[in-house]
């Protein structure tokens, strides 16, 4: 499994500064760090209140992603409370929400790595992430495949409780391998316990 990427030093500088006094503009500034507005691959950004200079949300994405939040909270699609209610407060206020990109050109690993450090260290502020930063779509697929696997009972086991009329119907339909199939094409349903 490949390392994953933590913070460089420059970061931890701007996250311990932000620290100090919630501002990230200030923070950025002492840390000296530039925030880039070039995000290829992966990034890891931050919702910023623009009135107070408080990051409010920390995220990971590509593309698009990071303008997602405003894009849905117009429409009034509600993910997470407290980061609609931070975003439409902006809006009402007649400004929009700064988007700072932290790290960018990131793999999906490292970006989640990342996203993962700065929320904890960002969690005693007013950030509004509902999680510490969720697993990587490899993870999930891993995990869902594990989860899975774990059900899977031997035929012999599975087929002793089975009633005759299922056993009937399976074999109706050419024997197990073929029952699987045929419920998995959808072209046949079948209660089984």
């Amino acid at each position: 499994m490949p390392k994953q990427k933590k913070l460089t030093d420059k970061q931890r500088a701007f996250v311990a500064e932000y620290l100090v006094d919630l501002n990230a503009t200030q923070a950025a500034i002492r840390a000296g760090y530039s925030f880039s507005d070039n995000h290829s691959g992966y990034y890891v950004y931050f919702l910023v209140d623009p009135d107070t200079g408080k990051i409010f949300y920390v995220g990971k994405g590509r593309g698009r992603r990071a303008l997602m939040h405003m894009a849905n909270a117009r429409r009034g699609h509600v993910d997470n409370c407290e980061k609609f209610k931070a975003i439409t407060r902006v809006h009402a206020s007649g400004n929009e929400v700064c988007v700072l990109y932290f790290a960018s050109a990131l793999t999906e690993r490292d970006a989640f790595a990342i996203e993962k450090e700065v929320i904890g260290a960002l969690v005693k502020t007013e950030i509004t992430n509902i999680s510490m930063g969720i697993a990587t779509n490899e993870e999930k697929n891993a995990e869902e495949a594990a989860y899975y696997y774990r059900q899977l009972l031997p035929y012999r086991v599975w087929a002793r409780g089975l009633t005759e009329e299922q056993k009937r119907a399976v074999d109706m339909l050419g024997g197990p391998i073929q029952c699987y199939q045929a419920i998995e094409d959808g072209l046949y349903t079948i209660a089984f316990g």
